[in-house]
């Protein structure tokens, strides 16, 4: 079991002046919730009064008593240190400060062990979306390992993630760090980026939008990039792949879970075929299936979208699979063209009729290659690779057909 021993949320970040610090700690000491379990209740309000006032007192010791009885005294005396703050000595201003903060720390160091024991009666204000993370990953010991572990080893989460929530001042200060950089096997660093892509999508102070689209880009950019984004490898272990010696198949998997949280709270933002390549990188199953079936009920889609959403569905196993490829089995459209690496003569052109005609051969276990689809490549993801697909010129895409519709037809 892990002793969790939180640092302040505001002393000694380097990102911030001295005065924008001490401006910040004011702000969070003065906002923070009363209401939190765990703590002794034992004197007096009067009493507690009569107790801050010592803390100016020009007896050290007795200075130090009534620190003693403010700190056991717990969420009672942040009342008393509250209004100490704006209208105490220099002396006693310096002391609630420093008794606030050990509050606080008293209370998150109580939920965090909660957490990591296992109790259901956690005080979540203590810690920052967790009830966020809980429903996206599931409530198991391994999802509160990583959540604490996010929170142990990154405390900036704390204030990037709770704003004003928890901390009682606006800081719209992101995490910093460009997604695009960031170690493929760092999955609690992965956690907390997409954690706080997920929890930011409601409105948000103005000076922070320009950043906070800039972070978006760059989360996009690095989960849809082929040489960026974390490692969700499946059937891998750091003994079979050296590269792999920090892969974490627990972590790996509550992070694809997250991702496909993060897919379904941006379907109506980014476009359609990038989530869609990013769910099948992820294994997304759900979410994949979902936006393929988006792209396929629209038929005036992007040639290149609908050509992605066959493959994907073939792939997925679409239980529909049979009605969609019949409602493109005439779309003439072209998709692709490409000129294969080392070849000669025409380009290759793909037509999404095409992908249909590969596919239901698939189907009948015929290899689309012994039919007339020569350049035709695997793919684990999408069956195909969309690039292998197509013909150089008419004459051999109807030779190809008229010989698939024999085998298809049974003839």
């Amino acid at each position: 079991m892990w002793t969790v021993f939180p640092t302040h949320l505001v002393a000694g970040d380097a990102n911030l002046d001295s005065a924008a610090s001490e401006h910040c700690a004011v702000e969070l000491l003065l906002d923070q919730p009363t209401n939190f379990p765990g703590l002794t209740t034992l004197p007096e309000a009067d009493s507690l009064s009569r107790q801050v006032e010592r803390l100016s007192a020009d007896s050290y010791i007795t200075r130090q008593q009534a620190a003693a009885v403010l700190l056991e005294a717990g969420v009672q005396a942040i009342g008393p240190l509250r209004r100490t703050l704006t209208s105490g000595t220099l002396e006693a201003r310096l002391q609630s400060q420093r008794l606030l903060r050990e509050i606080h720390d008293r209370r998150t160091t109580i939920a965090w062990n909660q957490l990591l024991q296992g109790h259901d009666d956690i005080d979540a204000q203590a810690l920052p979306h967790w009830n966020a993370f809980r429903d996206s990953v599931g409530d198991s010991p391994d999802s509160r390992r990583l959540y604490v572990d996010l929170l142990r080893r990154h405390q900036e989460m704390i204030t990037a993630l709770s704003g004003d929530q928890l901390c009682g001042y606006r800081l719209t200060r992101r995490m910093n760090a460009d997604p695009r950089q960031l170690h493929p096997q760092d999955y609690v660093r992965w956690t907390g980026v997409l954690l706080q892509e997920i929890t930011s999508g409601g409105p948000q102070p103005s000076s922070s939008t320009t950043h906070s689209s800039l972070a978006r880009r760059q989360l996009l950019a690095a989960l849809s990039g082929e040489s960026s984004g974390p490692t969700l490898l499946f059937g891998l272990t750091p003994s079979s792949e050296p590269t792999l010696r920090f892969f974490d198949s627990t972590q790996a998997d509550l992070l694809r879970r997250l991702i496909a949280v993060w897919i379904r709270c941006r379907e109506c933002q980014i476009d359609t075929r990038t989530l869609l390549s990013i769910a099948i990188r992820y294994r997304c199953d759900e979410q994949a299936l979902r936006l393929c079936e988006r792209i396929l009920d629209r038929p005036h889609d992007n040639p290149q979208s609908i050509t992605m959403a066959l493959l994907a569905s073939a792939a997925l196993e679409h239980p529909r699979l049979d009605g969609l490829l019949a409602k493109y089995q005439a779309d003439r459209r072209i998709s692709q063209q490409w000129k294969l690496s080392g070849g000669e003569g025409k380009a290759l052109q793909t037509r999404v009729q095409d992908v249909v005609v590969a596919l239901r051969l698939r189907e009948k276990n015929i290899d689309p290659r012994t039919v007339g689809f020569h350049e035709l490549l695997a793919d684990p993801s999408y069956v195909y690779r969309y690039q292998s697909l197509g013909f150089r010129d008419e004459s051999e895409r109807q030779r190809t057909f008229s010989l698939a519709t024999n085998l298809l037809s049974g003839r």
